[in-house]
């Protein structure tokens, strides 16, 4: 390619850019004061100055939109608490603590609501973001702290449970089934699981 080609490519890429965050941030702020189920694709173009056209030149569907940005927020949620853990040397009861804190902040979210709501009816293949994953190694190596001695698969099983326990707190406020979890119980349990192994 020539230079102009070159430079040609690369403004057309950063526009897209652009692009692709206004839609963005048009459907975040719809799908919070309107509702996800309220919002349009219509309503999100309009409020970013788009055509129906451009929106289909980078999503699929609404839903899509939806998942862009809980993974966006889920990715930065994790990659804060992965920081934070790993900047102290917290005891294994802080930092599970503060893990517990961290979620009920992720609960707080109203992105989320709607994310479990499409989650429940099938609208989302959920796959696993990378932060999750290195949320995930993050517990391991947490438990790893506590217990050196322990197998590869132990401390990755072990961290296993606490993630899924973890994930149902954070879903508790918008699942179907009518539970929901004490802190004080919760903490307690993760502990005991922790020193379990």
């Amino acid at each position: 390619y020539t230079q102009e080609t070159m430079r040609y490519l690369m403004n057309q890429t950063e526009k897209s850019k652009i692009t692709h965050n206004e839609l963005l941030k048009a459907a975040h702020s719809l799908f919070i004061e309107q509702g996800f189920n309220h919002t349009t694709i219509t309503d999100i173009v309009t409020r970013a100055g788009y055509s129906t056209g451009i929106f289909y030149k980078h999503y699929k569907t609404k839903t899509d939109i939806l998942v862009e940005l809980w993974t966006n927020y889920i990715e930065s949620s994790c990659l804060k608490s992965i920081v934070r853990i790993q900047e102290t040397n917290a005891t294994l009861e802080e930092t599970l603590s503060s893990i517990l804190i961290s979620v009920k902040k992720f609960r707080a979210n109203p992105i989320y609501k709607y994310y479990a709501e499409a989650l429940i009816e099938n609208d989302i293949n959920d796959s696993t973001p990378p932060a999750t994953r290195a949320f995930q190694k993050t517990l391991v190596d947490i438990l790893r702290k506590e217990n050196p001695s322990a197998s590869e698969i132990r401390l990755n099983t072990y961290a296993s449970a606490i993630h899924s326990i973890i994930n149902a707190v954070a879903e508790s406020n918008y699942s179907n089934l009518d539970y929901d979890f004490d802190e004080t119980t919760t903490l307690e349990i993760l502990i005991s699981i922790a020193k379990e192994i």
